[in-house]
């Protein structure tokens, strides 16, 4: 990679131990050191940095004597920002200190998937891939136990109404489904964890616009959402999920007149 070939380049200068020196300059005499930057304008004075036959810069910090002094560079990361790229190194003693964490860490994800260093991307790999199949058997079965939930409460009335705690706006949309697929219901379904979510739902006999209605409950959790008239969700942060349970409950059976 680009990142390696870079690091690799910085540490041969560093194993022919270039001698560095510094000078003061005047602008003119810098601008004709081919420096990778241009010194800044309106300075009387620049100060260059120059690694024997091989690098040249303005700058004003401190340097070593020559490129040995630098002990090793290890490019510890980069990132992407608006002029380019942020590279994070380590030198010296530091970059020792980076190696021995780095080989720990290697030898306790080993001792944890039972496999040397040359294994561990395929042990982690197979445990990724147990993990992936897992939470697919594990949604799987809450989906169908979602669906039997809804088929349990569409015999509560016509208006159903629940809390169902912790669960994600994903579930609650299959037990909203299953509710409504029997004519003359409604589903009023909230849930609150890190944030809330409420659905409102009807069976299509039913001719009543839920979003109205949605609208002023998921205002009492700060939140927003929407659909058609006959499917309704969102959440927000607010917790009172009960006060918009109760409040589209309200509005509903009042609407169908019971």
């Amino acid at each position: 990679t680009a990142q390696e070939r870079a690091e690799t380049l910085a540490n041969m200068v560093i194993v022919e131990n270039r001698g560095v020196e510094a000078g003061i300059h005047t602008p003119a005499e810098a601008k004709a050191m081919a420096l990778r930057k241009p010194p800044p304008e309106g300075e009387s004075r620049v100060r260059v940095i120059r690694v024997k036959d091989f690098d040249a810069q303005a700058c004003c910090g401190t340097h070593p004597r020559s490129t040995g002094e630098v002990g090793v560079i290890q490019v510890a990361g980069t990132e992407k920002i608006k002029e380019g790229v942020r590279v994070h190194f380590v030198c010296g003693f530091r970059a020792l200190r980076e190696a021995r964490e780095n080989a720990r860490v290697v030898r306790e994800l080993g001792r944890k998937l039972s496999t040397g260093r040359a294994g561990l991307e395929k042990g982690l790999d197979r445990v990724l891939g147990e993990s992936a199949e897992a939470r697919k058997a594990l949604n799987a079965s809450e989906r169908a136990l979602a669906g039997h939930l809804g088929r349990e409460l569409a015999a509560k009335g016509s208006v159903v109404a629940e809390i169902l705690e912790g669960k994600s706006l994903e579930i609650l949309r299959v037990v909203a489904n299953e509710v409504v697929k029997a004519p003359g219901k409604v589903a009023v379904l909230a849930s609150a964890g890190e944030s809330s979510s409420l659905i409102l739902a009807r069976s299509a006999d039913l001719g009543l616009d839920l979003r109205p209605i949605f609208k002023e409950a998921v205002a009492l959790i700060e939140g927003k959402g929407g659909g058609p008239p006959h499917f309704v969700q969102g959440g927000g942060p607010g917790k009172d999920v009960a006060a918009a349970l109760k409040l589209a409950g309200e509005r509903i059976r009042a609407s169908l007149g019971g």
